[in-house]
């Protein structure tokens, strides 16, 4: 499979950084899920033989968005164990030392044997559903406004308008202008949750499509819904740059214009400035389950955007400790009728060899312990070139990838203090001042896919989540590039979701 780096006009394909391939994780913490017989004897017996000090519970209230104790939240827990009493088997330090990669230091290489042998003995205790580390995750990398009108949003490009007026044009935008100029430009009663490392919501692109009433911040001040600093809080400016993807105001004759232009997008805060642009697992967990809650009271979230991720370790023998703590919670999440929009990876990996993880998950699965849905909700989502080919870092997987969305040099919104503003990443001013900049790869051609989950949400509101997926998997435009590499072989275009002089209604039908 050849695939051939392009960059359009100026945009630096140089900002752009690779994820490492090496799966990681939180030294001395696991995550244990129980069997809903163990008792809680059983379970402290369980822990305490491993040298457990300490447990957090990852399962949410009957009530509220406290994440605390009780019989269901004590079914899975993060719990830390004695660094200074490292559990050890012979077994397991033998497999790795074989298996330890260059790169791993001494002090990396006991980590692992000391976690991997707390996983191997708790995994044989019959009252344990499961077991496995805590991952770190890292952040995967027609209107009047100007940027677009200086023809710098290929990503959103058409041939021609919806009045058939050529525009300037890439073929392999995800066509919204036809579906702009008829009036189809989305609604603020559609909600997307934006699990990222915030959003600013003062900058002028994002006026009003940001809910910062359900803003949460679970790292700089964690389960603080009132953290009244987080509104102009993204210091890193990974999901500000998301953001704008989805939801950047169009035709307000400035910066950008997202794949919808009215929206309410929560902003979700699990990556901060500072530590790598890292997220650990039980993080993670909390914010689906935050998400999940939201979903539960009666704000209307369609789709959750997951623009990072991780590949799996293996244990002593060689096989994939699969991720089961984060599948169960997005599980439950899709059980409320959410649909996840996960990036697929930026390690020009084929997915379907070695898992990135939340994009490779199905939730048809019963792998976690609990039944599987009757339709995969999670979307894993491909970076594709301005000239239509596969982005060189974009993962793959003609079994696990569904489909792709521009990737290459996408224009969009940052707050100006960010690291983003200050990393030497290309740049813009609108001409209100406001700042945008250029960024690549699957982190960036996920939330296309999820701005358009909540403009055909605005088109037809009471669809189901299957028949939005059937009608987004439905309309793709097939791509030579992506045959064989892609479930679906096709790329992402909006513009089928209202056809002009027809129905307002596409047939929709579940998968």
């Amino acid at each position: 499979m050849q695939k051939q780096e392009v960059q359009l006009r100026t945009f630096a394909a140089s900002t752009v950084k690779k994820q490492g391939d090496a799966a990681r994780f939180v030294p001395n913490q696991l995550i244990v899920a129980f069997k809903p017989s163990a008792s809680p004897a059983q379970r402290k017996k369980a822990l305490d033989a491993i040298g457990v000090i300490v447990t957090e519970p990852l399962r949410p209230a009957a009530s509220g968005n406290a994440l605390t104790s009780g019989p269901e939240a004590g079914e899975v827990s993060l719990a830390t164990l004695n660094a200074a009493k490292p559990v050890t088997d012979s077994k397991v330090l033998t497999a790795l030392a074989a298996a330890q990669p260059a790169s791993d230091s001494a002090s990396s290489l006991a980590d692992r044997v000391s976690l991997g042998s707390a996983i191997a003995q708790l995994a044989r205790n019959p009252q344990v559903e499961f077991v496995q580390p805590n991952y770190i995750y890292s952040l995967a990398d027609g209107p009047n406004d100007d940027l677009f009108v200086k023809g710098l949003l290929w990503n959103m490009y058409a041939a021609q308008d919806g009045n058939g007026q050529a525009l300037l044009t890439s073929q392999f935008g995800i066509q919204a202008p036809p579906i702009w100029t008829h009036g189809t430009v989305g609604s603020r009663m559609v909600y997307v949750a934006v699990i990222d490392s915030g959003i600013d919501a003062t900058h002028s692109d994002h006026m009003g499509n940001v809910d910062v009433s359900h803003k949460i911040d679970l790292v700089s001040n964690a389960g603080q819904q009132g953290d009244s600093p987080f509104i102009n809080k993204d210091e890193i400016g990974h999901g500000t740059h998301v953001a704008g993807i989805i939801g950047a105001i169009g035709n307000n004759g400035v910066g950008v214009a997202g794949v919808t232009w009215a929206v309410q997008m929560i902003p979700v805060k699990v990556a901060k400035a500072g530590v790598n642009e890292n997220i650990d697992e039980g993080t993670a967990i909390k914010a689906i389950e935050y998400v999940t809650t939201l979903k539960q009271s009666g704000i209307d979230v369609v789709a959750a955007n997951i623009s990072w991720g991780s590949n799996g370790i293996f244990n002593n023998n060689g096989d994939l400790i699969p991720d089961n703590a984060l599948l169960s919670a997005i599980k439950r999440l899709a059980a409320q009728g959410v649909i996840c929009v996960a990036a697929a990876g930026n390690n020009d990996n084929n997915n379907d060899n070695k898992p990135f993880y939340p994009a490779n998950f199905d939730t048809t699965s019963a792998a976690d312990g609990t039944p599987g849905m009757s339709f995969n909700a999670v979307v894993s989502v491909a970076a594709l070139n301005p000239d239509g080919t596969l982005w060189p870092y974009s993962n793959y997987g003609r079994n696990s990838v569904r489909l792709a969305g521009p990737g290459a040099s996408i224009v969009s919104t940052i707050p100006a203090d960010s690291q983003f503003a200050r990393s030497g990443v290309q740049t813009f001013r609108s001409s209100d001042r406001s700042l945008y900049a250029v960024e690549s790869g699957t982190s960036v051609s996920a939330p296309h896919v999820s701005g358009a989950i909540a403009l055909f949400y605005s088109i037809h509101p009471g669809a189901t989540p299957s028949e939005t997926l059937n009608a987004i998997l439905g309309t793709l435009t097939p791509a030579g590039s992506l045959a064989g590499v892609t479930i679906s072989g096709g790329r992402l275009n909006v513009s089928r979701f209202w056809h002009p002089g027809k129905s307002r209604r596409i047939e929709i039908r579940h998968l």
